[in-house]
C-alpha cells in the first residue's frame, strides 16, 4: 500500500525515480564500515549479473541506490 501523496508535474524531484517490479531477492553478502561510510556488497545469482553494471543505479526496498563495483564472476554488487 503506498500512502504517498502523488507528485505533481511541478514538483521538485531530488533524486531518482524509481519504476518497475521485483526481479529477484538479494542477500546481504558482507558490510565493511568506514569512517563516515559503509561498504554493502549483495550477492546476486550469476545469471541476473549482465543487467547490474557500475555506476548504474538499483532499487532496494524503495530506495535508488549507485552502483559502486560489481564483480559478475563472484555474483555480487
Amino acid at each position: 500500500m503506498n500512502l504517498e501523496r502523488a507528485a505533481t508535474a511541478d514538483a521538485e524531484v531530488g533524486g531518482q525515480i524509481l519504476s518497475g517490479h521485483i526481479d529477484i531477492v538479494s542477500e546481504v553478502a558482507e558490510i565493511k564500515t568506514g569512517i563516515g561510510n559503509r561498504l554493502i556488497r549483495f550477492a546476486v545469482p550469476r545469471q541476473y549479473m549482465p543487467c547490474i553494471f557500475a555506476r548504474g543505479c538499483i532499487g532496494i526496498d524503495g530506495i535508488s541506490l549507485t552502483i559502486a563495483e560489481t564483480a559478475r564472476i563472484d555474483g555480487w554488487f
